[in-house]
C-alpha cells in the first residue's frame, strides 16, 4: 500500500482536508485533530495528512511527556488492544494506534507498534515517519533509532541512515554499533551519490552523441552556409561554456570543415 498524496485523495475527502486545513490555520487543533483522524480511518495511507496531524496533537498535549509509568522508567503505550489488534488485522489496528497517539505524540511504544504495523502494510515511508517521530521527541533512544536507521539501510537510503547513526552517537559516543554504522552509510552514500553524478554524466554524453549525430545528419542534407554558420556560433557558446566537453570541441571542428574553414578545423580536430 503505497502511500497517496493530496491530489489522490478521494472527492469524499478532499473537502474534509480543506476544512482541516482551516481549522489547522485558525488554531482549532481539536476539530482539525478529529477532521485528521476522520480522513485517515479512510485513507490511511495518506502519509502528509498523519503528518500534520502529528503535528498539531504535538502542539495540542504541549510536546514531549516526562516518562513515566515504565520499567527503568521507559514510557509504556502501544496497549494491549492496539497490540492485539495490529496482530490480527493491521489496517483496522491504524485508528486505534492514532487514538493513543493523540494524547501522546511522542509515546515510543505506541509509535513503535505503528512502525510495524505500517511495514506490514508496505507503508515504507508511513513507517519511517513513526520512528522519526520518536527521533525528534526521545533522541537519546539508541534501540529505536537503531532500528530506523537499519530500516533506511533496508530501502537503500544510506544518506538518511548515517544521520540517524550520527544522532545515536551524539547521545552515545560509546556506541560502537552506531560508530561503525555512521562510517559504513557515509561512505555507501558518496558511493551511490557518484553513481547518480556518472549516470548524470552519461545522460550528457548521450545528450551531445545525439547533437553530434544531428549535426552530421543535417551536413549530409546540404544546409547553406549561413545555416552551417548559425550552427556553428550555437556550438561556440556550448564551447565556451564548458571547453572541456570532447563531443563539443568535435561538433565544432566538424562544422568547421563543413565552412571549408581549414585552419579552425585543424585546431579543433588537433
Amino acid at each position: 500500500m503505497p502511500e497517496i498524496t493530496e491530489k489522490d485523495l478521494s472527492a469524499t475527502l478532499k473537502p474534509l482536508w480543506l476544512k482541516a486545513l482551516t481549522a489547522v490555520q485558525t488554531s482549532n487543533l481539536t476539530y482539525g485533530i478529529s477532521l485528521l483522524q476522520a480522513i485517515l480511518k479512510d485513507a490511511p495511507d495518506f502519509l502528509e495528512g498523519r503528518k500534520l496531524l502529528r503535528k498539531i496533537e504535538i502542539q495540542h498535549t504541549g510536546g514531549v511527556k516526562k516518562k513515566s509509568g515504565g520499567l527503568f522508567g521507559l514510557q509504556t503505550g502501544g496497549g494491549s488492544k492496539a497490540a492485539g489488534q495490529a496482530k490480527k488485522d493491521p489496517l483496522a489496528s491504524l485508528p486505534v494506534i492514532e487514538k493513543e497517539l493523540e494524547e501522546d505524540p511522542y509515546n515510543e511504544a505506541s509509535n513503535d507498534l505503528l512502525f510495524d504495523t505500517c511495514l506490514k502494510l508496505e507503508m515504507f515511508e508511513t513507517a519511517a515517519f513513526a520512528l522519526e517521530t520518536i527521533r525528534k521527541g526521545h533522541p537519546e533512544n539508541a534501540k529505536l533509532l537503531h532500528k530506523l536507521a537499519n530500516h533506511y539501510l533496508s530501502r537503500d537510503q544510506p544518506l538518511q541512515a548515517s544521520e540517524v547513526y550520527a544522532d545515536i552517537v551524539k547521545h552515545h559516543p560509546t556506541d560502537s554499533a552506531a560508530i561503525k554504522g555512521a562510517k559504513d552509510a557515509s561512505a555507501k552514500a558518496s558511493m551511490q551519490k557518484q553513481k547518480w553524478d556518472e549516470n548524470a554524466d552519461m545522460r550528457s554524453l548521450m545528450k551531445n552523441a545525439g547533437q553530434t549525430e544531428e549535426l552530421e545528419k543535417a551536413s549530409r542534407t546540404g544546409l547553406t552556409k549561413e545555416q552551417l554558420e548559425e550552427r556553428r556560433d550555437r556550438i561556440v557558446d556550448r564551447y565556451n561554456a564548458d571547453s572541456n566537453n570532447l563531443a563539443t570541441v568535435k561538433d565544432l571542428a566538424f562544422v568547421y570543415e563543413q565552412l571549408e574553414d581549414w585552419h579552425n578545423a585543424h585546431t579543433f580536430y588537433g
